[in-house]
């Protein structure tokens, strides 16, 4: 049987694990306690507390473990915060107008 867990509060007791697959960018977001969050065939565990959260960056198996009593969310990609349309027009209209951080070589200079 397969639950749909998206958008739930999952509460987690000390020392239990999660087990998510085919969780690629899938955001895993600590709400209460500490998470251990360990992703197949990738180098390095990520801890989370509240407010944190990881983006699963792989598409096998991850495992979220709370280290003492614990509640997470995982949120689907397209249910992710995005932020405002004007955030990232701004975000944009910045970079474009950035100068480039490449070194003036002085080609072309006299």
């Amino acid at each position: 049987m397969k639950l749909n867990l998206f958008d739930s509060l999952i509460d987690i007791d000390a020392n239990r694990t999660v087990e998510l697959h085919d969780a690629f960018d899938v955001e895993v977001v600590c709400v209460r306690g500490c998470l251990w969050v360990t992703e197949d065939r990738l180098r390095g565990d990520h801890f989370l507390r509240p407010g944190e959260s990881r983006c699963i960056r792989c598409n096998g198996r991850a495992l979220v473990t709370a280290l003492e009593p614990s509640s997470m969310r995982a949120l689907e990609p397209s249910k992710r915060r995005r932020p405002p349309r004007w955030a990232r027009a701004w975000r944009a209209l910045r970079a474009a107008l950035t100068p480039s951080a490449r070194p003036d070589l002085g080609v072309g200079a006299k």
